[in-house]
């Protein structure tokens, strides 16, 4: 048996070298490309979460938002109590209550939550997604035209002049509550909210007002001074978006009012309250 001469030698250590090196750039890129965080949530993973989330719509039966996210966590029935007075000539205006009924349902995956409303006859009407955690935060796609990272984006970096802002005020700012209404000309969403909801994931928290209890609501004009405050501009340059919510024109959820707002016993909160948080795990 002859041996190989120095040349046959190289050329196999060569083809060996090579193979090694084409192993360890497969390897690389695969990290690269599906590196998985400290929570295990790969590249591939997040990217298909964040497409199904951009899945969910407005004006569609409440099964889909099943197909898209599994049974929900929890349903509710929601009975909102509309007030409006009615103008009589030559007497005092007559105070009208209406009843509105919906269902609330909450999906709960371990990186967001998903809070639906439908209307009797099943359709959605209302819809939000609430970031968890700093390990997964999908980009939205948004009428506003820009692209929304729930747990990144900041208010200040909205483009578009609010129609609304309220927020609930907490001596710990993490504690606290924001939200800002946006009108679209579209009927589906007609309504954009972008808000940070003390149970989804809050990175940075800085005050909201230089009081530490109560509420915080204001129409925005165009001929007034936005943001409201220095402090109001602070917030906004360094409080981050976690839950965005949209509404169709019908949906009567959204308290448009110059007073009113969407929080405790108002008539839905944008993502889920925080009593709900336990049956949601």
């Amino acid at each position: 048996m002859s041996e190989e001469n120095p040349v046959q030698k190289s050329k196999k250590h060569l083809l060996v070298f090579a193979c090694l090196a084409a192993l360890v750039a497969a390897i690389g890129l695969a990290l690269v490309f599906n590196k998985k965080p400290f929570n295990g949530l790969s590249s591939s993973e997040a990217d298909a979460l964040t497409h199904k989330i951009n899945l969910l719509k407005l004006g569609v039966e409440v099964g889909f938002f099943t197909q898209q996210l599994g049974e929900p966590k929890l349903k509710e029935n929601k009975t909102l109590r509309m007030v409006s007075f009615k103008v009589i000539r030559h007497a005092p205006p007559k105070k009208e209550v209406r009843e509105v009924l919906y269902t609330e349902y909450y999906y709960s995956n371990p990186h967001f939550y998903v809070q639906a409303v439908a209307n009797q006859e099943g359709i959605v009407e209302y819809y939000s997604v609430t970031a968890r955690g700093a390990s997964f935060q999908p980009e939205i796609a948004t009428g506003l035209g820009e692209p929304v990272e729930l747990g990144k984006t900041v208010y200040q970096t909205l483009k578009k002049l609010p129609y609304k802002v309220a927020g609930r005020l907490a001596a710990e700012p993490k504690n606290a509550a924001y939200y800002e209404i946006f009108v679209l000309e579209s009927k589906a969403p007609k309504l954009e909210i972008y808000s940070t909801n003390p149970s989804g994931y809050i990175k940075e928290a800085v005050p909201l007002d230089e009081k530490k209890d109560g509420f915080l609501v204001t129409k925005i004009t165009e001929d007034m001074s936005f943001p409201i405050t220095p402090v109001h501009d602070n917030f906004r340059k360094a409080t981050t978006i976690n839950t965005y919510s949209a509404a169709t024109a019908e949906f009567e959820g959204v308290d448009a009012t110059f007073e009113g707002m969407n929080y405790g016993e108002a008539k839905i909160t944008f993502g889920p309250r925080e009593e709900l948080i336990e049956k949601l795990q």
